[in-house]
Parts: structure tokens; C-alpha cells; sequence
């Protein structure tokens, strides 16, 4: 399905033409599915890896503020775009990319 890629060669070539992309063959699950999944599995593991609790699931998913950490800054354009148009600090896995609403 994706000829480009050759994992057994580790020089193969490993971005795709935009025809041959998983969401151009229909192959990319949607966004919603794979939040949901990613949120449902970090939460079934809270409390069994160290360091694993609600506020760190809410600094990989929805904001990364929550756990303070003078040391990181990331890029004014990185968030989530809310319904009302003003931007969040968003999520460390989804946050750049979700745009609520849209």
C-alpha cells in the first residue's frame, strides 16, 4: 500500500506525495477516534507509571501549562483555536493541530 516507505532499509525515503498519503487513500482514522483511544489508554494507566496523574493526561492532551516548567517555551503559534476565536495554551500531543469547531 505505501511503496515509498521500506522499513527494512533504513535510508528508504519516509515522506510520502500527497497522493500516496494514508488520508489520501482513505487509510488515516479520524481525529476524534484517535484522541479518544490515546485519552482512555493514559487514563488506564494513571496511577500505574510513575508520575502518571490527571494533571499530566491534561498537559498531553488539552493544556500544557498545567504543569509548570519555566525551562519550556514553545512557539506563540502553538494551541488550540477556541469556538470563540482566542487561542489555548493546548495539549503537548493534539494541541497545535486542533482547531475546535472547524
Amino acid at each position: 500500500m505505501f511503496p515509498a516507505l521500506i522499513p527494512s532499509e533504513p535510508r528508504s525515503p519516509a515522506n510520502l506525495p500527497g497522493d500516496k498519503r494514508p488520508k489520501a487513500l482513505n487509510a488515516a482514522f479520524p481525529r476524534e477516534d484517535v484522541e479518544r483511544e490515546v485519552r482512555a489508554i493514559l487514563e488506564k494507566h494513571a496511577g500505574k507509571l510513575p508520575k502518571l496523574d490527571a494533571s499530566c493526561i491534561t498537559a498531553l492532551l488539552e493544556d500544557w501549562t498545567v504543569l509548570p516548567c519555566d525551562s519550556i517555551r514553545l512557539p506563540g503559534r502553538y494551541g488550540q483555536i477556541l469556538p470563540n476565536g482566542k487561542r489555548s495554551a493546548g495539549g503537548l500531543l493534539f494541541g497545535q493541530l486542533r482547531r475546535f469547531g472547524v
